[in-house]
């Protein structure tokens, strides 16, 4: 089967590690992800909770850090590290960009790059097996109580409608 591209930005890849399942579903899912190596850096710079330093490390072993791409235009309202997640993407096509930042998914859809974020994933860990209905739901709902995860109250009525009508 083929793999996807998976561009990752920062903020679903530490939502992941809090949770405790990012070594799992991004490689039991179709995607070879990688990450810009500015991302990284910005990652390694925020504070970690118990494992989830060894978390990151462990899948930055497993996926491929590029160095940041030529960035596409500055930008007043997106970062360094977003400029370069974007960019890549753009120029290594096809590739999905794995971003939860409301400014860079649009951004990434007004250059026609495809986006999922982290609660796309969890329906994608559903509907693969790689997860129960019920384990998705307290997922979503751990995110969001305790690791600060902020989506709206009608999104995640949805997410948890189209989880539990899988």
């Amino acid at each position: 089967m083929k793999t996807l591209l998976l561009v990752c930005d920062s903020g679903p890849l530490i939502i992941l590690a809090k949770l405790g399942v990012l070594n799992t579903w991004l490689f039991k899912l179709v995607y070879d992800p990688v990450v810009v190596d500015v991302v990284v850096d910005e990652v390694r710079r925020g504070s970690f909770a118990y494992g989830e330093e060894e978390a990151f490390e462990a899948f930055l072993k497993q996926s491929r850090i590029v160095p940041s791409p030529k960035i596409r235009e500055a930008s007043a309202s997106l970062s360094t590290q977003d400029l370069a997640s974007l960019s890549y993407a753009e120029q290594n096509s096809p590739a999905v960009l794995f971003a939860d930042d409301r400014l860079l998914r649009r951004a990434a859809k007004q250059s026609a790059v495809p986006v999922i974020g982290f609660p796309g994933l969890i329906i994608q860990a559903v509907r693969s097996h790689l997860v129960s209905k019920d384990i998705a739901i307290k997922l979503l709902d751990q995110a969001i109580k305790h690791h600060d995860y902020r989506i709206s109250i009608s999104l995640y009525q949805e997410l948890r409608k189209q989880i539990e009508n899988l």
